[in-house]
């Protein structure tokens, strides 16, 4: 294992000395993840207002 700051050939062509997966891989994951608890977020509001005016007009 290689360690400092520079590139070495990991078999793709790229990638930082001691780093497990190609910086570009991270900032993928990164992206992913972030959409993801936004999708998840938007979908959680979603269901709690169409619960929510559901049971205003149950009580209604």
């Amino acid at each position: 294992m290689w360690w400092g700051s520079g590139y070495y050939g990991d078999g793709y062509g790229y990638g930082y000395y001691g780093s497990q997966f190609p910086p570009s891989m991270i900032v993928l994951v990164i992206v992913v993840l972030i959409v993801g608890c936004l999708f998840l977020c938007c979908m959680l509001g979603v269901f709690w207002y169409l619960y929510s005016v559901s049971l205003f007009l149950l009580f209604t």
